[in-house]
């Protein structure tokens, strides 16, 4: 009796389907800093005329307003930038090494 019992018992398992994963390509959210673009800058709307990259950072130049503006202290919509994948580069350890010497600027 005891045999025919645990003959009888099935393991219970579930089933779980299998949905296809959408990848969708990864993409990096932007404020772009073009001439033109518009901008927040102390609650007045102005436009931008032209960045000025430094050592000290990123300045903007509008073209109502005198001076430069720190790019941190101005409001401006994001631009989502999509990454292909092609252009990343596996790490350091997995790429085959640099040929020596002259070999490498061929």
């Amino acid at each position: 009796m005891a045999g025919g019992a645990a003959a009888s018992v099935a393991p219970a398992v579930d089933t779980v389907a299998v949905l296809p994963v959408k990848t969708e390509a990864p993409a990096l959210w932007l404020p772009i800093y073009k001439h033109g673009a518009d901008v927040q800058f102390e609650g007045a709307h102005h436009k931008v005329n032209y960045v000025h990259i430094s050592k000290k950072g990123l300045f903007v130049r509008l073209q109502e307003k005198e001076g430069v503006v720190p790019a941190e202290k101005l409001n401006i919509a994001l631009t989502r930038v999509v990454l292909p994948l092609h252009t990343y580069q596996s790490p350091l350890g997995l790429q085959p090494p640099l040929p020596s010497g002259t070999e490498r600027t061929k």
